[in-house]
């Protein structure tokens, strides 16, 4: 099974589909997410998200989408271990290329379309309002792995296309205008 144009370019080598297991949230998720909530999503595995850790035993964030120091290969290590990519909840659309890049890495995203630039690379399938939306998608794709399946094909074909091989093909057919350019007297 493919898993994404990072494993051909990286040296992380990510899982593949059933071998993976967890969520990587968006760093903005855990404003919008309640302790029950966060140990429901735990039953799917490993929870990793790039928002400042808490020191406070009531929240496992600190809210207002602060970063994490985090390195991109700690990043990329956990994107490569984990199914899922979540984006829930907030009011501003997001521009998406933490989704696009966990897609890359082999996690099936899920989120709002209506939240996002890049809305077109969630299908009905993988769209989510709230919380209930995304634990009936999450239990949908464990218990029916051609559905899942399916859904990453679709995601990671759509980031393959327009994120590595149009913008190659772009770049060869400027080469080749150039070239001709160059050529005539």
């Amino acid at each position: 099974q493919y898993v994404g144009c990072f494993d051909d370019l990286l040296t992380a080598h990510p899982q593949i589909g059933e071998q993976r297991s967890g969520i990587f949230l968006e760093h903005h998720t855990p404003d919008y997410l309640t302790e029950n909530q966060f140990t429901d999503l735990e039953n799917y595995g490993s929870l990793y998200c790039t928002a400042v850790a808490s020191s406070s035993s009531e929240n496992r964030y600190i809210s207002g989408g602060g970063k994490s120091a985090m390195t991109p290969e700690e990043i990329i290590r956990c994107l490569g271990t984990t199914k899922y990519f979540v984006k829930l909840g907030g009011s501003r659309n997001v521009w998406g290329n933490a989704m696009v890049e966990a897609i890359a890495t082999g996690n099936l995203a899920l989120g709002d379309p209506r939240m996002h630039t890049h809305g077109f690379l969630l299908s009905p399938a993988t769209s989510i309002k709230d919380f209930d939306d995304l634990q009936k998608r999450l239990n949908t794709f464990e218990s029916m792995p051609r559905i899942f399946k399916q859904e990453l094909y679709r995601q990671q074909m759509l980031v393959n296309y327009l994120c590595f091989l149009r913008p190659a093909l772009d770049l060869i057919n400027a080469r080749n205008v150039k070239i001709r350019q160059a050529r005539k007297p």
